[in-house]
């Protein structure tokens, strides 16, 4: 199952939308999850930096890091 965390990085979406719709994230992942890919264009920006820290801090907690794969899809 894939499942993607819509939302992070949309500036058109108010905080408390981007947290509705990870709170869905959570849901859809209640059986555990075998990896986590997170997709960047290059090098973090701020609010990737932020939205990276969030998803491990918030929702999943620090083992999930173990599980994490970044992925850059541009050459920087």
């Amino acid at each position: 199952k894939i499942v993607d965390t819509i939302g992070i990085g949309n500036i058109a979406l108010e905080p408390d939308e981007v947290m509705r719709l990870l709170a869905e994230v959570c849901h859809e992942c209640s059986d555990g999850i075998n990896a986590m890919y997170f997709v960047t264009g290059g090098r973090f920006t701020e609010g990737e930096a932020e939205a990276f820290e969030m998803i491990w801090k918030c929702l999943f907690g620090e083992e999930v890091l173990d599980y994490t794969t970044i992925i850059r899809t541009k050459q920087i």
